[in-house]
């Protein structure tokens, strides 16, 4: 099954360039898929960056939970529960 949508990130950094990059992880089996990484600048440190990420023609192999990933700068932040039913 292949789907289209949107991410919207919001977060801050003290930096001003990072890297993201997301990845779609399958509950069932811990394998990842990731994605190219997407340079962040950020304009003003105190305040938080927000911008938007289309994924597209996203493989989910089958249904099931899969978890949305947010890394950056190579380290693991937080994730979103997929679950395709």
């Amino acid at each position: 099954m292949k789907l289209s949508f949107w991410v919207f990130v919001q977060f801050l950094d003290q930096k001003e360039t990072g890297e993201v990059r997301l990845a779609l992880m399958r509950a069932n089996t811990g394998r990842r898929t990731f994605f190219r990484p997407v340079t962040v600048r950020h304009s003003d440190t105190v305040q938080a960056t927000v911008f938007c990420i289309r994924m597209v023609d996203c493989v989910f192999p089958e249904r099931g939970v899969t978890f949305l990933e947010l890394w950056y700068d190579n380290a693991w932040v937080v994730d979103q529960r997929l679950e395709l039913t």
